[in-house]
């Protein structure tokens, strides 16, 4: 489960810089939903994070090559690596990576 944890940090990461935010490392996470089985996903996954409704958080979640929805993270707020910023930026931008 961590490794799917993982890549949704990875893909908010991702979001961040794209979206002229800079580096940023975790901060905080309002919620972490496991559907069971999780631990034994294989195959193609694909993780996507999105604003999140309120404040300045993503939602991320990971789901497998059928749709299945293994982790879904809300409210994650990361917080800027000094010196790394390019911008003051808001809200990432909409982002998804396949692993």
């Amino acid at each position: 489960r961590p490794r799917l944890v993982e890549l949704c940090f990875q893909t908010a990461a991702i979001a961040d810089m794209r979206g002229g935010r800079g580096m940023a490392l975790p901060n905080a996470v309002g919620t972490l939903t496991l559907a069971p089985g999780a631990d034994g996903a294989k195959g193609p996954l694909l993780a996507v994070v999105t604003p999140a409704t309120e404040g300045n958080a993503v939602d991320a979640v990971v789901a497998d090559s059928a749709g299945n929805v293994l982790v879904r993270l809300a409210g994650y707020r990361t917080i800027l690596v000094a010196g790394m910023a390019e911008g003051s930026g808001g809200a990432a931008d909409s982002a998804a990576v396949g692993s």
